[in-house]
């Protein structure tokens, strides 16, 4: 016992020296996306649209391709600062269950986006990511092709990993649903994950087989824990991990199982028949332990508020030249005084910062890519099967507009074609009961 209280303690000192070292290197940078995610003006990048326009509300979701879920201000807002350098983004307040949420809607790449945080972390919470996806669902017009989990994760192995690297989820596995013990060990069996769905997994194995998702970048694809609970023990972790026997894990998180769930076992009517692709796309911004007292500060006999800068040793008072920039960039005075918890959290806060703009980066690639990673939106394909039919034949059966439109249900068939219908890009010839013989003329 005390053989294992003691490999733990030597590995939260190896936990709290990567981390140190990392902002030795890497502090600059992770300061100026703190400075980026807590910017004072960030408001100027939206456009708000009041609630009761309901009219340009319908029609945001309506051509909406994608829905992507964050679930902390600094995932929210390094996405947004750099999705607004080519357009402001539009912002809508939903009133729900006496709560207030805030839907965001921009072009990305080749797709047109709706971007929801939640008020909450975890995917059962309420409020959590399970409420945001029904939350979105309600809207009969949004018919996204795939919804994203972006942000920031907790990795596996500080020794082989390092801080800011990226893990696209092939699997998901929950350490909360479904979690049994059994000869006193944890288990998760291997049917209680979710796989991605085969044309996005082979979308992002294209990719890397181009190198434009690489391991030499930082990218990795692979397999996700995740659950209710905040990660903040190296012991339990461990624990969890070592239970999911038949594949290897490379990061954890709290709102990927709950995404996963809704979009894939429900699907967009709750029914199971209209399944949506999703994927957790996120960068390590700790490793599931020594969140708090990296810089030692649980160590100090007094409370950490009563120390100071001129209590620290040598080499955590460099720390402060780093941190100077932070304040001077917000234009407020840093002084010999500032609390060392203090410190510690600007710090941690930007490493999240760090590492939630790292997650952009790779996720810029899968929608800047020229083919359509995550599958190409049913408008797009709709407008392209039939201008490319029309070419030839001047008059379309139902049936056959069925088959450009792919797998929808007959209701989202039948909102489809009226779209066509009021925007006079076909018109109807014959009547028939039976939608699949009615008679189309195409008019463009």
């Amino acid at each position: 016992m005390e053989k294992e209280k003691s490999n733990i303690e030597n590995i939260n000192e190896s936990i709290k020296d990567n981390i140190c070292n990392f902002f030795d290197k890497n502090g600059e940078d992770c300061i100026k996306q703190l400075s980026n995610a807590e910017d004072k003006n960030i408001g100027e990048i939206y456009k708000s649209i009041t609630n009761n326009e309901n009219n340009k509300l319908e029609e945001l979701f309506k051509n909406a391709d994608v829905l992507i879920l964050t679930a902390n201000k600094y995932e929210t807002n390094i996405l947004h600062k750099n999705i607004a350098k080519n357009q402001r983004i539009k912002k809508v307040e939903i009133n729900y269950f006496d709560s207030h949420y805030y839907f965001y809607f921009f072009s990305w790449g080749k797709y047109k986006v709706a971007h929801v945080m939640a008020n909450f972390t975890g995917s059962n919470t309420i409020d959590g990511s399970e409420d945001m996806i029904r939350l979105a669902f309600q809207y009969t017009l949004f018919k996204p092709i795939a919804v994203i989990s972006f942000g920031i994760c907790f990795g596996i192995s500080h020794k082989n990993q390092r801080l800011g690297e990226v893990i696209i989820s092939e699997k998901v596995y929950s350490y909360g649903e479904g979690l049994k013990i059994k000869d006193d060990k944890l288990e998760i069996i291997d049917n209680n994950n979710f796989t991605l769905v085969e044309s996005l997994r082979q979308s992002i194995r294209d990719l890397i087989n181009l190198n434009i998702i690489s391991e030499h970048e930082g990218e990795y694809f692979g397999n996700y824990i995740t659950g209710e609970a905040v990660m903040s023990n190296e012991k339990f972790k461990q624990d969890i991990v070592k239970s999911v026997t038949t594949n290897k894990i490379l990061a954890g998180e709290m709102e990927g199982y709950g995404i996963f769930k809704e979009c894939l076992r429900y699907g967009r009517n709750g029914d199971g028949k209209q399944k949506i692709p999703c994927i957790v796309i996120k960068a390590i911004c700790d490793w599931g332990a020594q969140k708090n007292g990296f810089l030692n500060t649980l160590n100090i006999k007094s409370e950490p508020h009563d120390k100071t800068f001129n209590d620290l040793d040598c080499n955590i008072k460099k720390y402060k030249e780093i941190v100077k920039k932070y304040y001077a960039i917000n234009k407020t005075f840093l002084s010999d005084d500032i609390r060392i918890d203090e410190i510690e959290t600007i710090i941690k806060n930007s490493i999240q910062a760090y590492a939630a703009y790292k997650a952009y980066l790779t996720c810029n690639k899968l929608f800047q890519y020229k083919n359509y990673v995550f599958g190409k939106p049913i408008r797009k394909k709709l407008n392209e099967g039939l201008t490319k039919y029309g070419k030839k034949n001047k008059t379309i059966y139902g049936e056959t507009l069925r088959e450009i439109i792919g797998t929808v249900s007959e209701e989202e068939y039948c909102i489809l074609l009226k779209e066509l219908l009021d925007d006079n890009k076909i018109s109807c010839i014959n009547e028939n009961e039976n939608l699949d013989e009615v008679l189309y003329k195409i008019n463009f």
